[in-house]
């Protein structure tokens, strides 16, 4: 019977299994740091793609705020200012109509937090979208400047109390009918025609309201500074955020 023999193979030597496992791992790393670009790539095009919303953000902020700003400091304010000199010279005017006009103008509220377009910061917040931004002086910017809104819209809150502390007290100064007269069929504030009156009060119910009047004025400044420090900083910020990302 005729016996096959298979041929010996040759045994490989250490310097070709040290070959063979080098390109073996040479190949494996390789993969792996292409991997590991081809994220980074994705992550900074996320990054770029978050920016640009967030400065379409702080475009409508420069749009908006300046109208609650001018609120503030042109009507409530003044209205305030207005009934401290009121209140303490009684018999300075002929009738009471600005009593009414700018009693109605102080407990007026327009939130701020209404026309601060902060959803893109929100939903980074959400959603760990600060992570992306690898620089920290930026996060830091970004955090500076919408931590004094919420500082802002606290502010606001409070100042909200205090309004309704002091609607509450008007039943003791101003006549419901006559309350009515200061406002047309659009809930704009109006100089009535004829002459109001106020009821007659006491001085403690005069002093509560020029204390509460002065907490509202003085809630109302503060507001009013950090307004218009939202406005500079979201300027900055907006031109920041351009130059950095070269949008």
């Amino acid at each position: 019977m005729e016996v096959h023999h298979h041929p010996k193979l040759g045994k490989k030597d250490l310097k070709e299994l040290f070959l063979e496992g080098l390109m073996i791992f040479f190949a494996v790393t390789m993969g792996f740091f292409s991997e590991q670009f081809r994220e980074h790539m994705v992550e900074k095009s996320r990054e770029k793609e978050i920016v640009e919303h967030l400065i379409k953000d702080l475009e409508k902020d420069q749009k908006t705020v300046h109208g609650v700003w001018d609120w503030y400091k042109n009507e409530l304010i003044p209205a305030g200012d207005t009934l401290q000199t009121l209140l303490n010279n009684p018999n300075s005017t002929k009738n009471d109509n600005s009593l009414y006009v700018n009693f109605r103008r102080a407990i007026r509220y327009q939130s701020f937090g209404v026309f601060v377009n902060n959803f893109t910061y929100s939903q980074m917040i959400a959603n760990n979208g600060l992570s992306l931004i690898e620089d920290l002086e930026t996060i830091e910017k970004i955090n500076s400047y919408y931590l004094n809104i919420n500082k802002t819209m606290g502010l606001e809150e409070y100042l909200f109390h205090e309004k309704q502390d002091i609607r509450q007290k008007l039943t003791l100064i101003l006549d419901g009918n006559s309350y009515d007269k200061v406002i047309d069929e659009k809930d704009h504030i109006k100089y009535p025609s004829e002459s109001l009156k106020v009821k007659n009060y006491s001085e403690d119910v005069k002093n509560d309201l020029l204390i509460r009047i002065s907490d509202i004025n003085g809630v109302s400044l503060n507001i009013v500074n950090r307004i218009a420090k939202t406005e500079k900083e979201g300027l900055e910020l907006s031109k920041y955020l351009k130059e950095k990302y070269d949008l």
